[in-house]
């Protein structure tokens, strides 16, 4: 894109988000509408959420697998809990720039097929067909086994790890913008992914060792206080170590405060609560099969840690959030 005024890109700082707003770049630049714009890249993530109602944001901005803003000159989301104000959900109508879909598994693909312009889709549904497949392989954890996870040889799944070792902006700015130009081998062989990767490795196998000690592990929920020791999550560690577990909730350092992620089984079956709408009663949000909470203090990210998990074991009762959203959901699909 040429200088001139700014395209501020707000995206999730994941993998999907990294792929959605590779994705998203490469359309406006086919469609001409970039023309004169320099893009600003700008990962966010759910820490924010308590305050971005009062966020202004730029002229000029686009919001891709992120929250809801009505600002936002372009918006894609596929996830079910990104309004955070009742009357912005009510109140939302697509169209071609702002659309919601909750049928995705990832973003990228719900960006392409929003595309008017066939030809620019065409083009482009080829250029990033592993970007969206491994999108939606990655963000639904849809994965053949724990096994393929932790051993991360596929190319995504090496630029996925990778991330564990490096989440900051300039490094996430980088792999959008090697991400638009190459396909995902040449990525994943780069230097600074490499280097990642590597570094990502020796993390994982102590903190899959940690996790194993700490586990508590009742009625099909398996619990993990990690406040103790920083960085020290995998997502997966429960099922490579416990494979016929339901849920898992777990507690975790996220910079100067804590976070919760709850997920299910991605081997099990797909019933149970929606883990979204359970996050989303603390002040979190995600997927039917997982969610998350952010931005806590210590203690009380334990104490809700602990009251969820007891949800999930059916030691207290559980209520899903927000009934009107069913029928908007249906309305928007």
């Amino acid at each position: 894109m040429a200088k001139g005024t700014s395209l501020n890109v707000f995206f999730h700082q994941d993998f999907d988000g990294i792929c959605s707003a590779a994705v998203f770049l490469a359309s406006v630049s086919g469609t001409g509408v970039g023309s004169g714009l320099q893009a600003q890249l700008v990962p966010v993530d759910y820490n924010v959420k308590p305050n971005w109602a009062e966020t202004d944001l730029p002229k000029q901005s686009a919001i891709v697998d992120f929250l809801y803003h009505p600002a936002a000159d372009w918006w894609f989301d596929h996830h079910p809990s990104t309004f955070v104000k009742a009357e912005w959900e009510a109140s939302f109508r697509s169209d071609d720039r702002h659309v919601w879909n909750t049928r995705y598994k990832s973003c990228p693909g719900l960006i392409l097929d929003s595309l008017r312009d066939g030809v620019l889709r065409t083009d482009l549904k080829a250029r990033f067909r592993e970007h969206v497949i491994w999108s939606d392989i990655i963000d639904s954890a849809e994965y053949s086994s724990p096994a393929q996870v932790v051993q991360a040889i596929e190319p995504a799944l090496r630029i996925n790890l990778s991330l564990a070792a490096d989440a900051d902006p300039p490094y996430l700015v980088f792999l959008v913008k090697c991400m638009e130009e190459k396909p995902l081998d040449e990525v994943a062989r780069l230097g600074e992914v490499s280097r990642r990767y590597e570094k990502a490795m020796e993390w994982q196998k102590v903190a899959i060792s940690y996790m194993e000690k700490v586990a508590e592990v009742t009625k099909g929920v398996a619990f993990f206080d990690l406040t103790k020791r920083d960085g020290l999550f995998h997502r997966y560690a429960p099922y490579y170590f416990w494979p016929q577990i339901k849920f898992v909730v777990a507690v975790y350092a996220n910079g100067q405060a804590f976070r919760i992620t709850v997920s299910s089984n991605p081997w099990g079956t797909h019933g149970g609560p929606d883990l979204g709408a359970l996050c989303e009663q603390y002040g979190g949000g995600g997927h039917r099969r997982v969610g998350g909470v952010a931005n806590l203090e210590k203690r009380q990210a334990l104490r809700v840690g602990r009251e969820m998990a007891r949800k999930l074991r059916g030691e207290e009762p559980y209520t899903e959030q927000l009934p009107f959203r069913q029928e908007l959901l249906r309305e928007h699909r």
